[in-house]
């Protein structure tokens, strides 16, 4: 059995070909990595100088990386074959410091961490908020032991929206996200953490207009 590409209506080099690789002596070809298009798949007698008596054809498609959808054995689609935006042309899911577009998180520690948001992109939304959140901020915390953290944004000087994921790029790891429930509908939110692991806190306007100081009073134990 032989595979070749069919390129404005010509056939084209052979792709691919196999004898026996599946059951008794059939043929059998897996996991080809085929783009959109024409191919021909040709069926012969192995020294090509008999007719074969009666074959059955099946063909199987599994999952195309790089079509938005997610299926098979990916971990990760977002409709296109580009590394470095969370999700790797063979649609895994990049290292978890690795940001949505590239973008470098930083690394923070207990204590105050000021940064402006204005003029950063707009890539990640939070799950507490319906709609498109503003330009954003990526801190990393690499905690030395487990509990409890609080993270605390009161001081800031817009609107804001906290959400933290164990993944940067990945929207399904987040594991607290808050507006308005800490003073005076400041964002402010109690992280439950393990030892060493990066956790990726975001800091956004609670949407597309909202942009300034972020200020992140990050400290031990549960928020107040």
């Amino acid at each position: 059995m032989f595979v070749f590409p069919v390129v404005d209506g010509v056939r084209g080099e052979q792709l691919t070909f196999d004898d026996d690789g599946g059951e008794g002596t059939c043929s059998l070809l897996t996991d080809l990595a085929l783009v959109a298009g024409t191919y021909v798949i040709e069926v012969e007698e192995y020294n090509r100088n008999l007719a074969i008596p009666a074959y059955t054809l099946r063909i199987a498609f599994g999952a195309a990386c790089g079509d938005g959808e997610l299926g098979g054995d990916e971990e990760c689609d977002d409709g296109n074959l580009d590394n470095g935006d969370g999700c790797d042309a063979a649609c895994l899911f990049e290292p978890a410091g690795l940001c949505a577009g590239g973008v470098e998180p930083t690394p923070i520690d207990f204590g105050f961490s000021v940064a402006e948001t204005g003029n950063k992109p707009a890539l990640a939304d939070a799950s507490c908020v319906a709609g498109e959140t503003g330009q954003e901020v990526v801190f990393v915390f690499q905690p030395v032991a487990g509990g409890e953290v609080c993270v605390d944004l009161s001081d800031s000087n817009f609107t804001t929206v906290v959400h933290v994921r164990t993944h940067c790029s990945d929207a399904g790891t987040e594991i607290g996200c808050d507006v308005d429930s800490g003073p005076g509908g400041a964002s402010l939110l109690t992280l439950a953490v393990d030892a060493d692991t990066p956790y990726f806190i975001f800091v956004d306007g609670v949407n597309p207009d909202n942009s300034g100081t972020a200020l992140v009073n990050l400290t031990d134990g549960a928020c107040p």
